[in-house]
């Protein structure tokens, strides 16, 4: 039977093109994912983002009927210019429609950099001016540093995903991070699963993507605990390796 460990749900932007095919080239067996998607045109202005989330609850109820486990909502830039509570309250609106759980891309995010113990943050994105504008507080307020911030800007949503991957990889190298503890590659519709680890050999640094980060937390959430090799550090950890270091980062209570 398909999907018999788990089944995540995505709700994702009707431009993206790049989520359900990373997933399943990285997908554990037994595991599947769908999709529901969101409209979404033109320019990522802020009316368009609006527009587009009209959508997302609807999505979510679909995402129910699939019958799936976890529903993951797969859009960064109406978060980062919505902020963290409008997105607490919209995944809140999600809950009921999913046993194990939602997320979004930031959630996802912020977690798996708490989990790397990253605090400190280089962003590489390919979002308009106006956006990335938004970030460094943005990530403030979720409790990161942004040290620093390269990309190529694309301001019609319609072709962020033919942003190459080797591409990305060239604007990391290039920013030459100093003092970040992560360096996080942005936008769910930008192919990144070919460039994290030879990015993070290359820069010695972990690297953090949006899809990476959202595969790791719907897996957590449903239980599925094994590594996943090929994708960098976040997913090359069991969970019982991630509580082994957090006991061991813990300082001991005094007596």
């Amino acid at each position: 039977m398909l999907g018999w460990r788990g089944m995540i749900g995505l709700i994702v932007p009707a431009n993206n093109n790049v989520i359900m095919p990373e997933f399943y080239s990285a997908l554990p067996e037994g595991m599947t994912a769908y999709e529901t998607r969101m409209r979404v045109e033109g320019e990522l202005t802020f009316e368009s983002v609006k527009k587009m989330i009209e959508d997302a609850e609807l999505a979510a109820d679909l995402l129910r009927q699939t019958g799936v486990d976890f529903i993951g909502y797969c859009c960064m830039g109406s978060t980062i210019i919505k902020g963290w509570d409008w997105e607490r309250n919209l995944l809140g609106r999600f809950a009921p429609y999913a046993p194990h759980g939602v997320c979004s891309a930031n959630s996802a995010l912020r977690d798996a950099l708490r989990a790397l113990g990253a605090r400190r943050i280089g962003l590489v994105t390919s979002y308009p001016e106006s956006i990335n504008a938004l970030a460094p507080d943005f990530f403030a307020a979720g409790g990161f540093k942004v040290t620093a911030l390269a990309g190529s800007p694309v301001e019609d949503v319609g072709q962020v995903r033919w942003v190459a991957p080797e591409r990305v990889y060239r604007r990391a190298r290039e920013a030459n991070f100093k003092d970040v503890d992560a360096v996080c590659l942005l936008a769910t519709d930008v192919q990144t699963f070919p460039i994290i680890e030879p990015l993070e050999r290359d820069i010695g640094l972990p690297v953090v993507t949006s899809n990476q980060a959202l595969l790791w937390a719907s897996l957590r959430a449903i239980g599925i605990e094994e590594p996943i090799a090929g994708l960098g550090k976040l997913l090359a950890k069991s969970r019982h390796d991630e509580r082994s270091i957090g006991a061991k980062a813990r300082p001991a209570r005094a007596r």
